[in-house]
């Protein structure tokens, strides 16, 4: 399965990289950049990015492991 990455520095950017990469045909997207972000800044990109992905794209956040937030994750997109 070919995987995306995006990448960015705040949620716009990581909007725009998504939103090129699903334009490209991806449904498997890597996201990198967001293991260090607080997680309520970490929440708010993930919530933009789930405005914009397409019912069959799937996320993978790189290095990233909130398990306390893991239903929210899921209902959008991350696997």
């Amino acid at each position: 399965t070919p995987i995306g990455v995006a990448q960015g520095w705040t949620p716009e950017t990581y909007k725009y990289s998504v939103d090129a990469l699903q334009s490209m045909g991806y449904k498997y997207i890597a996201i990198g950049g967001m293991a260090f972000l607080h997680t309520s800044d970490l929440l708010s990109c993930l919530e933009q990015l789930s405005i914009i992905r397409q019912t069959d794209t799937h996320f993978h956040l790189l290095g990233v492991s909130r398990l306390e937030h893991l239903y929210k994750l899921s209902e959008w997109g991350i696997v």
